[in-house]
């Protein structure tokens, strides 16, 4: 900038430049008159300075109203234009030259009008500002036309938006730019997910691959086949394009589409393609139905024919041709009546039409007669069929060949007379069987025993009233109801039986009750029965009780008479052995004297017959030798001392079988129980010389008063059985003690032991570790007994590892118990 320009304006310089604004504003003024703009010049202090005098022509305000009210023109802004008119008012520092607005002015008669609004500000040389210039031009037309192609554009939208038909359009860059509603529901996709994407195969393909139209659109028609199985062009109109595609899942289901696509040009450009889809799965599925129906209608074993309402033929299936020997073209456009035989009641066709002309269906059978004169039955059913408004169209008759089934029906009302006589007698015999199972039903509700039958599923069909009385229930409400679970309302734990048969005990009346199942039938059901065996059970227990006494009793019964006449038997044989060991001891006493004195005889002899010839001398020496004479003497002394010691041996066994038997000991008496111990041991010493080592730990005892004959059974019993648990070789040993007025025997072995599970058992009546046929199971009890009875106690401690320990304990002065009140 010159120094010149920043210098002040002389008075002469400032008239000339006013002069010349002057001019400018007139050449203005008089440019704005021949404009159709509304221009105006406004001062900086927004005062109007200038305004064309159209104003009045656009805004209805003459131009003095706008240059008195410097406000008038913003008050005229339209209100929801009024905030880009104060951004942009006077265009001093908003808007740039050139720039414009639209905007509407609110003419005088309340018209709104647009304006495309354009402001220049004005400076001077100095750059200072003097106003702003400005102009409206109307732009009202533009406007109404611009939204007329708006509400078309948007009517056009929303017309594509509301169809039912699927459809979307791409443009020429293969964006998509219509996805409508429609092709929301069908595919399931957004159409924000879509807008302005080039991925329209998505929603059909795994893999991205052109669709039809984007096949249209590259001009690829030709290729179609390398992506449908199914296509064709110029199908619907010239320029269209159809295919059609099977999708397994497309929007959830499986479905059938054709697809059309047609390009739009716009000076001879395609600058879209539009694709429409027909979801035609309904119909193709129909088309299958109908398809497999005429199949079903061809292959039926009835005969169909249909016709039209005069009754002329139209349609007759395969087994129609069958049944009546008529070819298909010889029947088609024929009336069914080439069928009759003359041998039909015409009333039956009079009410067969006038059934089907009042649009219901005829039920019937006709007796028609074949191409080949053979006559046959059928059972027809006439229906009328009608089109949608309702009229009678074609009639539809489905047919039956019924000619056995009326053969069947003779000879059945040929034997129905005999039918007839037989449900007499069957009657007779129904009300005998009704009868017999009254009185059954009576005579079982009279019994004590309780009786139901089930069925398979264990549900009651019949019970007696002995049952129902158990259960509680009434017949009706036991009749359907599972046996099982009556029987457990009632108090009956069946659930423990094995098979559902056993002994129940009913808590409720106390009683016993034996339940037991019989099938019947080949799996029909079964027969329920509980027999009350209470008071049986009683005397059972108490003959059971009773028994088992009198068979332990009877068994220590057997016992002691065993054992007594083994005592006497053995006192017998000690008394007849007695008799000859006498003179037997005797004679073999003076068989020992005899034969000293003829020893002393020989000597003599001897000595006379030295004086005796030679001779006689050598034929005595030699008979002496020949006869072992001195061999002989010598050995009958051995002979008599051997026989003499047996002798003794036998008279000491006898003597100890007297004392183990005590024949005449029967009353209790004071023994020595050390003595009878070691008789006892004598006599059971065969059974354990071969593998017992037997030890003796005798102490002092007083004398006892007891029955001796029967502490040696017990000890018998007990010696037997330790070398019985001596497999090898063992030892036992026998210890007795005195303390106070007790006496204790202990006899031990290093036998196998007792299991301590069982010796609880050893004393019970018949128990027994031994096999079959080796030992009784009384030993032991009767044992106990005796030891009981005497007042003492029978104790047993044994051990896999240390054997078993009887110990014996015995009141000295003794506790005698009588044999009836002795405890077992």
């Amino acid at each position: 900038m010159s120094v010149e320009a920043n210098m002040p304006f002389t008075g002469e310089q400032m008239d000339a430049a006013q002069e010349i604004s002057r001019e400018d504003q007139e050449v203005y003024r008089i440019l704005a008159e021949f404009s159709s703009e509304l221009a105006l010049l406004r001062n900086p202090d927004d005062s109007m300075r200038h305004i064309s005098a159209n104003c009045l022509r656009w805004t209805g305000y003459a131009e003095r109203e706008f240059l008195a009210d410097p406000h008038l023109l913003d008050n005229i802004i339209h209100p929801e234009d009024s905030e880009a008119w104060a951004q942009g008012r006077g265009c001093t520092d908003k808007l740039k030259g050139g720039d414009s607005i639209d905007l509407r002015l609110v003419c005088k008669g309340g018209e709104a009008r647009w304006f495309n609004y354009t402001g220049q500000p004005i400076t001077n040389a100095g750059g200072e500002s003097l106003g702003v210039r400005g102009s409206f031009r109307d732009i009202s037309q533009r406007i109404q036309i611009g939204s007329l192609l708006e509400e078309q554009r948007q009517f056009a939208e929303h017309l594509l938006e509301s169809t039912s038909t699927p459809l979307f359009a791409i443009g020429p860059d293969h964006r998509v730019i219509i996805w409508n509603r429609a092709m929301v529901e069908l595919t399931g996709v957004p159409a924000k997910e879509m807008l302005g994407t080039d991925h329209q195969w998505q929603p059909f393909y795994p893999e991205p691959r052109p669709t039809l139209c984007d096949l249209v659109l590259d001009g690829k028609t030709a290729e179609m086949g390398n992506f449908y199985q199914e296509f064709d062009k110029d199908v619907v109109m010239p320029g269209i394009v159809r295919a059609e595609g099977r999708f397994k899942n497309l929007g959830g289901r499986e479905r059938r589409l054709i697809f059309d696509a047609a390009s739009v040009k716009r000076n001879g450009a395609v600058v879209a393609v539009v694709e429409t889809l027909y979801d035609i799965t309904a119909r193709t599925h129909a088309e299958e139905s109908l398809r497999l129906l005429s199949q079903a209608v061809e292959q039926t074993a009835s005969s169909i024919v249909i016709t039209d309402p005069s009754g002329t033929i139209l349609y007759a299936n395969n087994k129609f041709c069958q049944a009546t020997g008529y070819q298909l073209s010889e029947v088609i456009g024929q009336n069914p009546r080439i069928l009759k035989s003359g041998q039909q009641n015409a009333q039956v066709y009079a009410e067969l039409w006038d059934t089907i002309n009042s649009g219901r269906e005829w039920h019937g059978e006709l007796h028609n007669r074949r191409k080949n004169g053979t006559l046959f039955w059928e059972s027809a059913i006439i229906s009328p069929i009608t089109d949608r408004s309702g009229a009678t169209s074609n009639y539809l008759a489905v047919k039956e060949d019924i000619s056995a089934k009326k053969e069947a029906e003779r000879l059945l009302q040929k034997k129905q007379s005999e039918l007839v006589l037989k449900h007499e007698q069957l009657t007779n015999l129904f009300r005998q069987v009704e009868q017999g199972k009254r009185e059954w039903e009576q005579t079982m509700d009279c019994i004590d025993d309780m009786v139901a039958m089930v069925d398979s599923e264990r549900r009651i069909r019949r019970c007696n009233r002995s049952f129902a009385r158990l259960t509680g229930c009434t017949y009706q409400q036991l009749a359907s109801t599972d046996w099982c679970e009556l029987l457990r309302g009632a108090g009956l734990d069946i659930d423990s039986l094995e098979g559902f048969s056993g002994e129940l005990f009913h808590a409720q009346s106390q009683r016993w009750l034996t339940l037991k199942t019989y099938p019947y039938g080949e799996g029909f059901g079964e027969v329920i029965t509980l027999h009350d065996l209470t008071e049986i059970k009683r005397v059972s227990e108490k003959l059971a009780t009773a028994y088992g006494e009198l068979k332990a009793t009877h068994s220590q019964l057997l016992q002691q008479e065993k054992m007594a006449s083994i005592g006497q038997l053995a006192a017998g044989v000690a008394h007849e052995i007695n008799n000859p060991m006498g003179f037997i001891s005797s004679n073999l006493g003076t068989m020992g004297k005899y034969l000293e004195r003829l020893a002393s005889f020989l000597e003599l002899q001897s000595a006379g017959v030295e004086s005796a010839p030679e001779t006689v001398k050598e034929d005595i020496a030699q008979a002496r030798r020949r006869f072992k004479v001195d061999y002989v003497l010598e050995d009958a002394r051995c002979l008599l001392a051997e026989s003499k010691d047996g002798a003794d041996r036998v008279r000491t066994i006898v003597q100890n079988l007297k004392s183990f038997s005590r024949v005449d000991e029967a009353q209790e008496s004071y023994v020595d129980l050390n003595d009878c111990l070691e008789n006892t041991i004598k006599i059971a010493w065969n059974e354990m010389k071969y593998k017992v080592t037997l030890n003796r730990d005798y102490g002092e005892l007083p004398q006892l008063k007891c029955l001796p004959q029967q502490l040696n059974q017990v000890f018998l019993n007990i010696l037997v059985n330790a070398a019985h648990a001596i497999e090898n070789r063992g030892e036992v040993t026998v210890r007795t003690r005195s303390a106070g007025d007790l006496v204790t025997i202990a006899i031990n072995d290093t036998g196998c032991g007792i299991p301590k599970e069982i010796q609880n058992r050893i004393f019970e009546p018949f128990f027994t570790t031994k096999e079959v046929g080796k030992g009784t199971g009384l030993g032991l009890s009767i044992s106990y007994d005796i030891i009981k009875k005497h007042g003492g106690t029978l104790e047993v401690e044994s051990s896999a590892e240390a054997g078993t320990t009887f110990t014996i304990s015995l009141p000295v002065e003794g506790a005698l118990c009588s044999p009836s009140s002795a405890p077992h």
